[in-house]
């Protein structure tokens, strides 16, 4: 017989709503014999007050199973009953991630990358498409924010996972050991218990039929996700899958090979490049850039992180403007933002970025949908929207060049902007104008309105 404690670490913040649903969840449990009782801990740091749980959760030696609901979500009634029914020794139901973007909290295991400090992290890919084919296909209602859908092909087996609405047998503790969860070495205290769970022997399951919501203001949770998905499928053609195959086909290395580079720490690899080159002069700056080919491979890196995604999911409207894409590198944004029904230049220094830029263009069918320039000489009043993201920091004429980018913008237009001006240690190439930012903005007539755009001064 098994008998179930709920597991709930508690955060400073704690919303009402989803203790509602908490004990709806114990009463259903009680209501059909399994409820052991409901476990809490305060905490600080969350892998610890997991790890708090699981010390309680064993010290009762009938308790068989702990489902652990984290206190900003919402459940259904009978989502323990029904995690139970499925016999798994780790298994969660399924869930999205608070933000701008909804994205599934189930995932596969995406090999291992270094990381910026040089060490091998492993690393996990949201199993977006398989999410979004099981709802469409069970048409679920984007009002089901915490639901049981009548499915039965919802078992899915991943390697990773959120631990916000996870049921987990007793042996999987006892057998992984102290500690159960741990922050730390480039994953989340979540997936640290994954990888250790799969290491001792045991499989990772998600029962997409179970839908929880995730309180963020408001509930978010599938439909946000549904609505999402084809700015998601967009973001990947461009900046993820669709790259890599392109950067194969440019550099006429196989996909492994791409792969291989892309995880040596490419960023590490250009600083090197840079201090064995070691320009001075504008003109030994600009013959880097359009000569290093592994640049390619570092702004691939940088075009598929989640960080760029970010940027991207916060730019400005740009439908039906015309829009500079300065430093336009790889062509990535250049590409997304003409999709979405912008007019836009693309604007990048001759020579290898350029050409890739192009010929990934031509393989999308957008070469002359695209503006292609070299320069901002002649440019005058033609941008409603000017788009700098991680370029700003390559100038050594910054104020110069930013002049021009005003110039070529229509007055009341928009910069926007994400710089980086310092980490000179992993990228020596960066100048710091930072102290000079704010001087160097309204000396080009620009005016700064939030922490990533600006706008033109009317006059200016």
């Amino acid at each position: 017989m098994a008998v179930v404690y709920i597991g709930i670490p508690r955060e400073e913040r704690v919303y009402s709503r989803a203790l509602d649903h908490v004990e709806l969840v114990a009463y259903k449990l009680s209501d059909r014999g399994f409820l052991g009782g409901i476990l809490k801990t305060r905490i600080s740091a969350v892998d610890e007050g997991r790890n708090q749980l699981v010390d309680k959760f064993l010290e009762r030696p009938h308790a068989t199973h702990l489902l652990m609901l984290d206190s900003d979500q919402t459940f259904p009634p009978d989502i323990g009953y029904r995690l139970l029914q499925r016999d798994k020794d780790v298994i969660t139901a399924l869930y999205f991630t608070k933000g701008d973007y909804q994205l599934p909290v189930v995932y596969r295991h995406a090999g291992k990358e270094r990381d910026r400090l040089g060490r091998d992290v492993d690393q996990f890919q949201s199993l977006c498409d398989e999410v979004h084919r099981f709802l469409k296909e069970h048409q679920v209602s984007p009002a089901a924010s915490a639901c049981i859908i009548n499915a039965d092909d919802g078992l899915m087996r991943i390697d990773g996972c959120g631990c916000g609405a996870m049921l987990v047998r007793r042996q999987v503790f006892e057998k992984v050991g102290y500690p159960w969860f741990r922050l730390g070495g480039g994953v989340g205290e979540d997936f640290d218990f994954c990888l250790k769970a799969a290491e001792a022997g045991y499989e990772i399951w998600a029962d997409c039929s179970v839908i929880c919501g995730h309180i963020d203001v408001k509930v978010v949770g599938q439909a946000q996700f549904q609505a999402q998905y084809p700015v998601l499928e967009e973001m990947q053609k461009h900046l993820g899958d669709g790259l890599e195959e392109d950067l194969a086909e440019y550099t006429e290395l196989d996909k492994e090979a791409v792969k291989a580079r892309l995880a040596n720490t490419p960023h590490l690899v250009v600083a090197q490049k840079w201090r064995e080159a070691a320009p001075r002069t504008p003109e030994e700056v600009r013959a880097f850039y359009s000569s290093t080919e592994e640049y390619l491979f570092d702004l691939a890196a940088w075009n598929a992180s989640d960080s760029f995604r970010y940027l991207v999911g916060i730019l400005p409207d740009t439908k039906g403007k015309r829009v500079l894409d300065f430093g336009a590198g790889l062509g990535s944004l250049s590409f997304l933002l003409q999709g979405r029904g912008a007019a836009v230049d693309y604007l990048e220094l001759p020579g290898i970025l350029y050409d890739f830029a192009c010929f990934r263009a031509m393989k999308l069918d957008v070469l002359d949908k695209l503006g292609w320039l070299r320069s901002l000489d002649d440019a005058r009043e033609r941008y409603d929207v000017a788009i700098a993201i991680d370029v700003l920091e390559h100038l050594v004429d910054l104020p110069a060049e930013l002049t021009r980018i005003s110039r070529a913008l229509r007055p009341g237009g928009v910069l926007f902007f994400h710089n980086n001006f310092g980490q000179q240690e992993a990228y020596p190439m960066h100048v710091d104008w930072g102290p000079k930012w704010p001087a160097i903005l309204s000396q080009a007539g620009l005016v700064q309105e939030t922490p990533n755009t600006a706008r033109k001064v009317r006059g200016a």
